[in-house]
């Protein structure tokens, strides 16, 4: 498998990692990103080695690549990263954020000014996706210098090899079928005419069978979403949630007594309840209030933080499933990718999920009503707690390039609060809310159900196509209300 190497600067992470999906999605290769796989001591030794066994390099070519205050000095990451492929002869692509080109030649060190001479594509946020459709184009062109063939192409050669396999294993079995089976017939003729006739063993085409290749199942990947719009500038005023926004009307399943408000997570751990609602599992959040977005740390569209409170509700409990969605009669323009029936149902639009949640008499969740079932009273990163354990979720470095059975045992130590499955990891989760700044309010509109202007909506969670940064619970994600869907993306309902 060939290998791509991406160099960039911290502060385009944003547009980095959804590019990076985007080509784990459709290339048969191994992007490499540094944040995936390795700690700031291990720069000095693998980044060199990485990017000696590249196949190619893409630098993401923003305002701050070339930044004179950084780019003149040795020790400076991007300029090493361009210094050695250089060196080493590396295909170089550049990524024009906005449309942004390199400067002149002279205003570089001169161990990089021939970086002026390599080509560059330009990507803008409007026009994102069909940036990426035109480097893939570029990328896997076989009479190109890089040459990285397109994902759903080694699928599809694999699965002919698979049917291949299979039929040359049925004529071969049928063979040594058929030569026990005259075997037995000149067995018995001799004992009945009283000779003996000497024992036919096939070991020779039993060995044979026993060196055919075990079937292999090659993974898939998929896409992502743009840049996230960003509020660093105001700071935060305390906002009580008090009522639902909006939403459409639902039934409501009363509690057999009041349920008391919560203020901690531990609060509630004696009374976890699951319920079926039309045969799919809900758990049941108390009321209570906790501090949305993240105070410090974490990417700046998740500040400023807002304290928000909730009356009761239910939320799945796990992402909802494709045999859920066949049962409903759920309907979406494209098929999920990965069809078994506990996995997710992917690839659906954030208009084909609230459709979905209203055959069942729910709702998508808000945004604040997704984080507040994920973290708690408690404030956690996680669902689980405020250190990181890979084996409670389904993501960039476990996954093997594929969604999973939702809410397998092997995860249940990655339960939230309130025991709800899969909240980070596994794919992206449509939320009712459209994506805007930070604090959050219910009353500035992000509540709406309006389709004017075609408004992004949110996503959380993660997915199985990113990296251990993105399943912290309070990471957001978004994509255009009329977006078609992806392979990395799900949901869950909810119910007042």
């Amino acid at each position: 498998m060939k290998k791509l190497f991406i160099s960039y600067r911290r502060k385009d992470w944003a547009l980095t990692r959804n590019l990076v999906e985007e080509l784990r999605a459709r290339l048969y290769a191994n992007v490499f990103l540094d944040i995936d796989s390795i700690t700031e001591t291990d720069f000095e030794s693998t980044i060199p080695q990485n990017l000696a066994s590249s196949d190619a390099v893409l630098l993401i070519l923003s305002e701050y690549t070339f930044d004179p205050n950084r780019i003149h000095k040795d020790d400076d990451w991007v300029r090493r990263e361009v210094a050695m492929a250089l060196e080493l002869g590396k295909p170089i692509l550049l990524i024009g954020v906005d449309g942004r080109v390199p400067p002149p030649a002279a205003e570089l060190p001169e161990n990089i000014r021939q970086i002026t001479r390599k080509q560059t594509i330009k990507f803008t946020a409007d026009f994102f996706d069909a940036a990426v459709d035109k480097l893939v184009a570029m990328i896997a062109n076989p009479n190109g210098d890089i040459a990285i063939p397109l994902r759903r192409d080694v699928e599809q050669a694999e699965a002919r090899r698979i049917r291949r396999q299979r039929i040359q294993y049925g004529f071969a079995l049928a063979a040594l079928i058929l030569i026990i089976g005259l075997g037995a017939l000149v067995w018995r003729q001799s004992t009945a005419n009283g000779s003996t006739t000497p024992t036919l063993t096939p070991t020779t085409q039993i060995a044979q069978l026993n060196t055919l290749p075990p079937t292999t199942n090659t993974p898939a990947i998929t896409l992502t979403p743009s840049a996230t719009t960003v509020n660093t500038a105001t700071s935060l005023p305390n906002a009580t949630l008090t009522s639902k926004p909006p939403l459409p009307t639902l039934t409501h399943t009363p509690a057999a007594t009041p349920i008391p408000i919560v203020n901690s997570n531990a609060e509630w751990k004696p009374h976890i309840l699951v319920q079926q609602f039309n045969g799919v599992d809900m758990v049941l959040v108390p009321p209570g209030c906790f501090m949305m977005g993240t105070a410090s740390g974490g990417e700046s569209d998740e500040r400023p933080t807002a304290k928000l409170c909730f009356p009761t509700f239910w939320i799945d409990l796990t992402e909802v499933t494709n045999s859920q969605f066949d049962t409903f009669k759920g309907k979406a323009t494209t098929p999920s990718h990965w069809t078994g029936p506990n996995r997710p149902r992917e690839t659906i639009s954030w208009t084909e999920a609230n459709t979905f949640c209203a055959l069942r008499g729910a709702r998508l969740p808000t945004e604040a009503e997704w984080e507040y079932a994920a973290r708690g009273p408690d404030n956690l990163i996680y669902p689980w707690g405020n250190i990181f354990v890979a084996a409670n979720v389904v993501y960039s470095a476990n996954s093997g390039n594929q969604t999973a059975d939702v809410g397998a045992k092997i995860r249940k130590s990655g339960a939230s609060w309130v025991s709800a499955l899969d909240l980070s990891g596994n794919v992206w989760e449509w939320v009712y809310s459209i994506n805007k700044p930070y604090p959050y309010a219910t009353n500035d509109g992000r509540e709406s159900d309006t389709n004017d202007n075609n408004p992004s909506r949110a996503r959380r969670g993660g997915s199985w196509a990113v990296p251990e940064p993105l399943m912290r619970s309070a990471d957001r994600n978004e994509y255009s209300q009329s977006y078609p869907g992806d392979f990395k993306g799900g949901f869950r309902c909810a119910r007042s």
